[in-house]
């Protein structure tokens, strides 16, 4: 429920700073108009926002990942007792 009003308060914040309420909704737009309201500086929200998505989607890969070799572990060994 948090994760919900968090990305509701991001995108609000989105419209009101003038992006269309088609783009508010995707995460780099909140998350540059968010880090330029706390940095006040464009080319820091920029890196910022930047690194964040690069670790988000990282992160996101090496869960997919773990969890494919997970489901290959199990398929392999479930037809061998």
């Amino acid at each position: 429920m948090l994760r919900q009003l968090g990305g509701a308060l991001l995108a609000h914040l989105a419209l009101r700073h003038g992006i269309a309420s088609e783009h508010a909704h995707e995460p780099t737009q909140m998350y540059l108009i968010a880090y330029n309201e706390l940095l006040n500086n464009p080319q820091w929200a920029l890196a910022v926002t930047t690194l964040f998505v690069v670790l988000s989607q990282l992160k996101i890969n090496v869960t997919n990942a773990y969890a494919g070799s997970l489901a290959w572990s199990n398929f392999f060994f479930s037809h061998y007792p």
